[in-house]
């Protein structure tokens, strides 16, 4: 199974796109935990791309290729923003007592995931999920 969906980058551009993924994930058996999962790591994957990743007020393309081989999903972001691997964020020190609100999503994504990887192609970010079924 391969799909993909192309969303424009704005804040309301994330319920198409929930919406496709929930279709596309339903349709193919997952279970709503994992659909959840992969809302979420979505969602806070192209909310911080469109917040904090252009420099412009154009209108840009982020897509989102979806494919099932051997057992595992596989969920590659590409966009044309500012190059940004958040990968290299340091984790969050989750018992600090005085940690900013914020800063938990690549911390989620990578918790949420099997493997996680970027690369930058092309002036393109990719950043690629991959999560057993």
């Amino acid at each position: 199974m391969e799909a993909t969906i192309r969303i424009a980058n704005r804040l309301p551009e994330l319920s198409t796109l929930q919406k496709k993924l929930t279709a596309l994930l339903k349709s193919a058996g997952a279970s709503r935990e994992f659909i959840d999962d992969v809302l979420l790591i979505a969602e806070e994957l192209v909310t911080n791309t469109v917040s904090y990743g252009y420099e412009d007020e154009d209108e840009h393309h982020i897509e989102i290729d979806v494919s099932l081989l051997a057992g595992r999903w596989r969920f590659r972001f590409r966009d044309d923003a500012g190059a940004f691997n958040p990968l290299e964020a340091p984790p969050p020190d989750l018992e600090a007592s005085d940690r900013p609100i914020g800063g938990l999503g690549i911390h989620l994504v990578r918790e949420l995931s099997d493997l996680v990887s970027y690369e930058r192609s092309e002036g393109s970010n990719i950043l690629t999920v991959e999560i057993k079924a």
